[in-house]
């Protein structure tokens, strides 16, 4: 009888220290995945690239500081606005489009789009939306990238003007010679 108490109460020891490991165990698993979310969440709040989520119908929502800056509005003004409407309206048709594509789940990989920041300031950016349904559940289902490209599109426009420009100013002289040579 003492015997089987003594086995009983080994038994009964052995299982609650391996329900408190195993307690342990999850207690850190959560603690280093919550550190992880925390290590990201400041990652995606500091990044220099601009981060916006999107909810249900292409409305900003968590918008990062950089997209912020890049739009020049604080978070109130920028959350719940729908990221179609601020392309400039001779662009809304595109507006349209791309918020078609992001409903039907279709990828938007690096569209080089027009946006209108508060001041009125009109930028180019490449624009990307990456499907996040899966990893965040309801309500957030895209991740939106914004690629400032305005000063490209501005330097290929001024290459493209002085190329015109120089190509029209050989070409003056060049028709003159070849109109005295006729004569």
């Amino acid at each position: 009888l003492v015997l089987s108490s003594i086995l009983i109460s080994f038994i009964v020891y052995l299982l609650l220290a391996s329900k408190t490991r195993v307690e342990l165990k999850v207690i850190k698993k959560t603690r280093d995945i919550t550190l992880l979310l925390d290590q990201f969440m400041r990652l995606y709040e500091s990044a220099p690239v601009p981060y916006l989520m999107l909810k249900e119908k292409g409305k900003i929502s968590r918008p990062n500081k950089a997209a912020l800056r890049f739009f020049g509005m604080v978070q109130e003004e920028l959350e719940d606005r729908a990221l179609f409407l601020l392309l400039p309206k001779e662009d809304s048709e595109q507006g349209n489009k791309l918020l078609e594509l992001y409903l039907r789940n279709i990828p938007i990989n690096n569209k080089e789009i027009r946006m209108i920041t508060k001041s009125g300031e009109i930028k180019w950016a490449s624009l990307s939306i990456f499907d996040m349904k899966k990893m965040f559940g309801a309500g957030h289902t895209g991740l939106v990238t914004i690629f400032d490209i305005t000063e490209q599109k501005k330097l290929a426009e001024a290459k493209t003007e002085f190329v015109s420009l120089a190509s029209h100013q050989l070409r003056t002289p060049l028709v003159t010679m070849k109109w005295f040579m006729d004569m």
